[in-house]
């Protein structure tokens, strides 16, 4: 995997002040100040749900996993 020159990434995503907007009936500064206050936490747990999901489609796909 290659970060630093922002090839080889897959599956990014972004969320907006909108998806909170959709969700929750707060105005647009509050829709910022809350993704700015859980941003941490929206990435780590994106991060943790990933992980699930491509260890489960690569079974799917017969894909033999590594033992750590």
């Amino acid at each position: 995997m290659t970060i630093k020159d922002g090839k080889n990434l897959y599956a990014k995503v972004v969320w907006t002040t909108s998806d909170v907007q959709d969700l929750f009936n707060v105005s647009e500064e509050q829709a910022v100040e809350f993704l700015s206050r859980n941003e941490r936490n929206i990435q780590d747990r994106m991060v943790e749900l990933g992980w699930q999901v491509i260890d489960q489609l690569g079974q799917m796909d017969d894909l033999e996993r590594r033992e750590f």
